[in-house]
């Protein structure tokens, strides 16, 4: 199976909003595992084929059990790719904190350096 990778650039004008990013991820996070529960407790219920032997519906309780776990794995799939995006998105805000800080102090020095050349 072939598949194709894109790549997405993200421009971050301040970092605040990077900052603000991996708690959006974790609210898609718990949306994803709301979502998942909801879709295997209900969309796939079973309960209703059940009762009669003769229910026309009973025949796909086993594929509405596949579907269930379906839905159980993507789910997890989702709230895991948050999650590892948030972590992500975390260390990238760290690293680009302590560049400006470095860039802040490099550009002071050469501030005060070129103030001193006059």
């Amino acid at each position: 199976m072939d598949t194709t990778h894109t790549t997405t650039q993200l421009e971050v004008a301040d970092l605040a909003e990077l900052r603000a990013l991996p708690t959006t991820l974790h609210d898609l996070s718990a949306q994803a595992r709301e979502i998942a529960h909801h879709a295997g407790t209900w969309v796939c219920a079973t309960d209703g084929f059940l009762p009669s032997p003769v229910c026309v519906l009973r025949p796909l309780v086993p594929v509405m059990h596949r579907l269930e776990e379906a839905f159980e794995r993507l789910g997890w799939e989702l709230v895991s790719e948050c999650e590892r995006l948030a972590v992500g998105v975390e260390r990238a805000h760290a690293e680009l904190v302590d560049a400006e800080a470095v860039v802040v102090v490099a550009l002071a020095t050469a501030q005060q350096a070129l103030g001193q050349v006059s």
